[in-house]
């Protein structure tokens, strides 16, 4: 964990830059799709439509990580939440909501989350990248990203030059010393 004053401190990110509004072109200049549109101020359930994990029965959040966070950020709906297997020594889930979906990570002495606008996460992808203090030795490496993407993605890379890892599940995991967060995704299809 990055310590700074010798507090522990989460480093979240979102992929990306921030998303045009609704009929407006992107930044590359092209209009957003417009079945991205269905997911802005609509039911979580259109998010299934993008992401194969929430086509499952919900598995929700556990009470006791709902009784810490005193209720769910921008809307999400922690009933419909799909936990992310794969991601050994925490527990990671994916939790939709009307306009935002959200990573919620809890870690051995912490509970995190990270989230971004669905519409976001269906072009982009979505991470939450946790910078671990370099000095001790990590056999794991000194960052850890999680992530999910849309449907469709086999690999991702976290940069150019970083090697690409496979997505199971809509989910993905990376483990390396890179001491910054990555900047964006980069999909293979």
């Amino acid at each position: 964990m990055l310590l700074i004053g010798g507090a522990g401190v989460w480093l979240m990110m979102s992929a990306g830059r921030p998303v045009a509004p609704s009929g407006v072109t992107d930044e590359s200049g092209s209009t957003p799709d417009s079945r991205l549109e269905i997911t802005q101020g609509k039911s979580p359930t259109a998010v299934p439509l993008y992401f194969a994990i929430f086509r499952g029965r919900p598995e929700g959040l556990p009470t006791q990580i709902e009784r810490i966070l005193q209720g769910p950020a921008f809307g999400t709906n922690w009933t419909l939440a799909q936990r992310l297997h794969g991601v050994r020594n925490w527990r990671v889930w994916a939790i939709p909501g009307p306009v935002f979906l959200c990573l919620l990570i809890q870690k051995t002495d912490a509970i995190g989350q990270s989230c971004t606008r669905t519409d976001r996460a269906v072009r982009k992808g979505m991470f939450d990248a946790s910078i671990f203090d370099a000095s001790k030795t990590r056999p794991q490496g000194a960052r850890v990203v999680v992530g999910l993407v849309p449907d469709g993605v086999s690999d991702v890379r976290v940069s150019a030059s970083a090697p690409a890892v496979a997505v199971i599940e809509n989910t993905f995991i990376v483990r390396d010393a890179v001491l910054k967060p990555p900047e964006r995704l980069i999909f293979e299809h």
